[in-house]
């Protein structure tokens, strides 16, 4: 990353780094990585520390896990790459006429997006962002919504309205994101409420697949967790690192999915990860 960048791009960037540390990172380090001087680094350390998104140490700063929820359109085109990396991957792994569970979130408005070209779909989401995405577009796919109550800032439907729809269907494959994704811990979210939306569509679907861009891996700023099933499969974009990959896979708990995708044209590969490396 270099001067070129916008100020904005390049502290959502700090704030992505600080996301997946463990305690403090110093302001070399984020030098190091974004490539500018020392001078920017402390001239965004403080920006973000105003914003209340980061806490600033001697020599460096954390992330705050107490800071203000970005909004959905926020979000956005943050990762945008990786996350239509995921998308494209994502959609072939769905057949014509099966039945897909979307949670909320921008990686599954992206896969949406993808899912609209394959014939004879029936949709079920909990994403008002992903209901926008499929009726705007020229899918032939049966979409139902959840329903339930709106959470605004990230336009997820839930509650219990939602949840005894959800409950009614068995999709033969479903994509759940999640904030944070740690092989101790599990995935997490901002409320419990949305743990209990994710959890359930993990039991009512025969392929459950958690979606996560890999500045997610090892991220562990949230408070609200849940251990999904083991074996459950996690699909996440070429940039994971074996760093990042390495504690998922020896946990015995995770089935990773590595998307390889062109998203300009559509084409995907998908490589397995194991302890004897990827497959």
């Amino acid at each position: 990353m270099n001067g070129s960048v916008s100020p904005a791009s390049r502290r959502r960037r700090v704030v992505d780094l600080l996301s997946t540390r463990e305690g403090p990172v110093s302001a070399d380090d984020l030098r190091s990585e974004l490539g500018v001087s020392l001078v920017t680094v402390r001239r965004d350390l403080e920006a973000l520390e105003q914003a209340g998104l980061v806490i600033r140490t001697h020599g460096g700063a954390l992330i705050n896990s107490l800071r203000p929820e970005r909004s959905i359109l926020e979000r956005q085109d943050t990762n945008a790459l990786a996350k239509a990396e995921i998308a494209v991957a994502g959609a072939r792994l769905v057949p014509p006429g099966a039945t897909v569970l979307l949670d909320a979130g921008t990686t599954t408005s992206r896969l949406a997006a993808e899912l609209a070209g394959i014939t004879g779909l029936t949709i079920v989401t909990t994403g008002v962002n992903v209901l926008a995405v499929l009726a705007e577009s020229d899918t032939d796919a049966t979409v139902i919504s959840a329903g339930g109550t709106l959470r605004k800032v990230n336009q997820a439907l839930l509650g219990p309205f939602a949840e005894n729809v959800v409950r009614s269907i068995y999709a033969d494959i479903a994509f759940i994101g999640s904030d944070c994704v740690d092989s101790s811990r599990g995935l997490s979210s901002r409320t419990s409420e949305q743990n209990a939306m994710k959890s359930l569509m993990i039991l009512q679907a025969r392929r459950p697949i958690i979606v996560a861009d890999s500045s997610k891996l090892g991220a562990n700023w949230s408070t609200h967790w849940f251990m999904p099933p083991p074996g459950v499969e996690l699909l996440t974009d070429s940039g994971a690192t074996e760093e990042m990959i390495t504690p998922l896979v020896e946990s015995g708990a995770w089935n990773i999915l590595l998307a390889e995708a062109d998203a300009s044209s559509g084409r995907a590969a998908i490589s397995r990860s194991t302890s004897e490396g990827i497959a």
